[in-house]
């Protein structure tokens, strides 16, 4: 992680719907992590959700 990114998180679960990813962007940089794209079926899907990643 760089200075310009803000932190986040992947988690991969493998046996969950034969393999899934939930992806966490902190943007607020107070430890306030948001579950912003995930792979699961029925979750929040956003194909662009490293946009989040970087800082402005």
């Amino acid at each position: 992680m760089g200075a310009r990114e803000n932190p986040y998180e992947i988690w991969e679960y493998y046996e969950i719907q034969g393999g899934v990813e939930f992806d966490f962007v902190d943007q607020t940089g107070f430890g306030d992590y948001r579950l912003l794209n995930s792979s699961a079926r029925g979750e929040i899907s956003d194909p662009n959700w490293r946009q989040y990643i970087l800082k402005f």
